[in-house]
Formats: C-alpha cells, sequence, structure tokens
C-alpha cells in the first residue's frame, strides 16, 4: 500500500512521462524510449485523458506499439514505436464528447467552407456504438444545420472513421468539396445583399418580396444548362445569368436570407411532360406557412394546368408536378431546422492568449496555423483573423498597394487600414474591440481569457 508521500510522487514522475510521450508525439518520433512503474495506476485511462488534451497529436496517431516489463513485482512501461498519418497536421481538428459540441463541429465545416476537419470523438459515455455509420449521420446532422446554401453548391462529401481503445476514442475525418471557394461564395452573398436592398421596401409584405425576387430571377437569369458543373453553381450563375435549377435555387436561398425570409433549398424531382427528372426549388415560409416557390419554372415561363406559376404553392398543388420527401421537408422538420440555425447564430467562443487551442459551443479546436488564434502582448488581446473569420463564414484578403484589409461577412464588405492590424508570425492581429465593430459579437475579457457571444 503506498503512502500519500509516494502516491503524489508518482503522480508528479506519471506528469513528466506522460509530457515526454506527447512531446515525442508532436515531434512525429517514430521510436522512443521511457521507463516509467506502472504497476498502482490504470495506465490506459491515463494515456487516454493524456492524449485526449492534446487532439490534433491524437489524430496524427496511424498506429502505436509499446512494451511491458515486469522487474521485481514491477511492471514497467518501456519503449514506444508509432506510425503516423502525414496527411492530418494541415487540417482543423476538433475534439467533441456529445452531439450538440459533434453538430457545432458539422455546421462550422460549413459555415467556414473547409475541405475537411479531423473529428475526435470522446465516446467513453458510449454515445456511439462501434457500427454507426458515420457517413449516414454526417449527412443527417448537415441538413439539420440550417446551412440551406452551403448544402446546395456541394460536388461531394466522404468521411471515414477509425476506433481507438474498444471505441472509447473515434477519429473521423469529414470532407466536403464546393463548386466555389469562400471567397466567391462570400462575394455572392454580398450581391444578394445589394439586391436584397434594392428590391424591399418600407412596409413591403413577406409574399409582395418573393414576388419581386422571382421578377428578378425572371429578368436576370435564363436557363440553360451547359453540360458541366459551372451551370449547377450559383456563383457562376450570377456572373454569367445563366444556371439550371441547383444554381437558382441556391442564389435564391441567399437572396431570401438576405430579405430576412426562413427558406430552404429542396431537393426532389419534376414531372417535365413526359418522365420524372431530378430538380431543385424553394419552400419559404410566408404568413406563417411554408410554401412552394419554383424560380426555374418560372422564368422558364413553365405553368401548371390551371395556368399559374409556381410562386407559394402550398404542398398539396406542388405535388401535382413535383415530387420530395415529405419527412424532410414537413413544416415540423423545416421550423426545427431554422431555429437550428438561429441557436448557432448566437454561438459562443472562448480563447486563451497564446493557446492553439479555444472553445467553440463546448467543442475544442485545434487549428494549424503560424500562430495561436489570441494573443497578448502591451496588455491587450488581439485576434487573427485566421481562423476566426473563416469560422463565421467569412473571408479576408490583404491588399497590398493600397494597405487595406478587407473583411467579407454576413453580405457586407469592410475595408480596415493594415495599421490597425499587428503581424506576428506572419499572421494578421486585431484587437478584440476593432474587430466587434465588423463582426457583430459580444466580449468579455478577463485576465489572458476572451469569452465572445455572436448577436
Amino acid at each position: 500500500m503506498l503512502s500519500n508521500n509516494e502516491k503524489t510522487a508518482n503522480f508528479k514522475r506519471w506528469i513528466n512521462i506522460m509530457s515526454d510521450i506527447v512531446k515525442n508525439i508532436k515531434n512525429r518520433t517514430d521510436n522512443f524510449s521511457v521507463y516509467y512503474d506502472v504497476s498502482h495506476i490504470d495506465w490506459m485511462s491515463q494515456f487516454e485523458n493524456e492524449m485526449l488534451q492534446n487532439p490534433r497529436e491524437l489524430a496524427s496517431l496511424k498506429s502505436y506499439s509499446y512494451n511491458f516489463v515486469k522487474y521485481e513485482n514491477t511492471l514497467k512501461i518501456n519503449f514506444f514505436n508509432i506510425q503516423y498519418y502525414e496527411s492530418n497536421y494541415d487540417i482543423p481538428v476538433w475534439k467533441i464528447a456529445n452531439m450538440f459540441e459533434l453538430h457545432s463541429a458539422c455546421k462550422f465545416l460549413l459555415a467556414a467552407h473547409y475541405k475537411k476537419i479531423m473529428i475526435i470523438i470522446d465516446n467513453r459515455n458510449s454515445f456511439f456504438n462501434e457500427n454507426f455509420d458515420i457517413h449516414e449521420m454526417f449527412l443527417d446532422i448537415l441538413y439539420s444545420s440550417g446551412s440551406e446554401f452551403e448544402l446546395s453548391q456541394t460536388k461531394s462529401t466522404y468521411c471515414w472513421k477509425r476506433l481507438h481503445y474498444n471505441n472509447r476514442i473515434i477519429i473521423a475525418e469529414l470532407g466536403i468539396e464546393y463548386f466555389n471557394n469562400a471567397k466567391e461564395f462570400n462575394l455572392l452573398k454580398c450581391y444578394a445583399h445589394k439586391i436584397s436592398k434594392n428590391i424591399v421596401s418600407k412596409n413591403m409584405t413577406d409574399e409582395k418580396i418573393v414576388r419581386e425576387i422571382n421578377k428578378w430571377f425572371y429578368e436576370n437569369i435564363k436557363y440553360e444548362n451547359n453540360g458541366y458543373y459551372t451551370a449547377h453553381s450559383a456563383v457562376s450563375a450570377l456572373i454569367s445569368g445563366k444556371g439550371v435549377c441547383q444554381a437558382i435555387a441556391a442564389m435564391a436561398v441567399v437572396i431570401l436570407e438576405s430579405c430576412n425570409i426562413a427558406v430552404r433549398y429542396v431537393k426532389g424531382e419534376s414531372y417535365n411532360g413526359e418522365s420524372w427528372e431530378k430538380h431543385g426549388w424553394n419552400i419559404v415560409k410566408v404568413n406563417n406557412q411554408w410554401l412552394h416557390v419554383d424560380f426555374t419554372f418560372n422564368l422558364s415561363g413553365i405553368t401548371d394546368t390551371g395556368g399559374n406559376t409556381y410562386t407559394l404553392k402550398n404542398s398539396a398543388l406542388m405535388s401535382k408536378d413535383h415530387k420530395w420527401n415529405k419527412t424532410m421537408y414537413s413544416s415540423e422538420k423545416n421550423d426545427k431546422v431554422i431555429k437550428t440555425k438561429k441557436q448557432y447564430e448566437k454561438s459562443v467562443f472562448a480563447f486563451l492568449a497564446g493557446s492553439t487551442q479555444f472553445l467553440a459551443n463546448g467543442a475544442v479546436i485545434e487549428y494549424e496555423s503560424s500562430g495561436p488564434p489570441l494573443i497578448k502582448t502591451n496588455n491587450k488581446l488581439l485576434f487573427a483573423l485566421l481562423p476566426f473569420v473563416e469560422l463565421l463564414g467569412g473571408y479576408y484578403e490583404f491588399y497590398k498597394k493600397s494597405n487595406i484589409v478587407k473583411i467579407f461577412y454576413a453580405g457586407e464588405e469592410y475595408d480596415i487600414e493594415i495599421s490597425r492590424f499587428v503581424i506576428y508570425k506572419k499572421t494578421l492581429y486585431i484587437p478584440a474591440v476593432y474587430l466587434s465593430q465588423y463582426l457583430d459579437f459580444f466580449y468579455k475579457m478577463s485576465g489572458d481569457n476572451i469569452i465572445i457571444t455572436l448577436k
């Protein structure tokens, strides 16, 4: 039986040995030796805990092994052999412990237009069994997130998982390929915001706004399929004035959201007079009802058998020549998706100066960049534009000739003089008080910490 002093000494030695192990993993050392008595501790649980505190290092492990040596009634861990994933080190790594945090990770994946992220799932409470379908769950979360525009503009999605410690830790990689990049998406949102300002006038009803948007499409966009991916891109449709239903309905999402109208992108089928074919359109909430709008049919001059356009139709009338998943787009599901979207608009972030990790809605994020997300200099807390602006769905660019940093966010463009920034390790930092003027958030500072709540 160990005395308290012996337990304390063992604990201190254990902290040192774990620090050495993590240091070797951070340096991506293939083989290294340690020598520590593990007779009186739960070695596996301790190792799990330590690795979960270092999600990026955990995500980099491809395989590992270690030896135990028994000597004079003691069991000592001796030698490590590790293989690493080379590709995991340059993408954001998240650590989550519940479904809400997993939803947050997927939501921010879409908002930031990341091509891929790694997610470390702390599954010690067994909320996932080892046979769960990660791709199916991933898609279900994405389609419940309220990110209608981003989802409608994806070419493909993929994911894979690997299990550690008997399913107690799950590592998943999630990836999305988009039609366009973050800059192009943000420019589209800025243009949509200008369109909405031109359309909406004081005291205009939502029904009138939808009809005015329908008029805008009729006057500015032409249905045309060039046989390439560009025909499906909302960005390309805006530039060329041409596109197919996917591009048109996606563009409609951005414009309608800029007009503060609840909207979803509907993925289904339509009847062309001879057969059913894949099709996309919108469903909007007007006068407390979810009603369908098919801007593609309208700009093509297509009407139903009664000569009516496809503007603000109820489901019964729309279903005569359109088919869709009635459960996925039910009024209850639509309301839930919009509610989820609004919840994420109130997300909370926590940063610690100098740390490479920060929190988003409780989930831990570790981002590979030149400098930490938050630094403290001259008693001031400064934010790195990357990754914070990205996570909020924005984009920024430095224009060297004019010494201006341009930030695109929520359909607006902001020009900030470079003199407002501090450059540290080739990364742009700006005081929270300035950044909050553009990104519209509350913040609370305490020592080296800052907590941000989106408005």
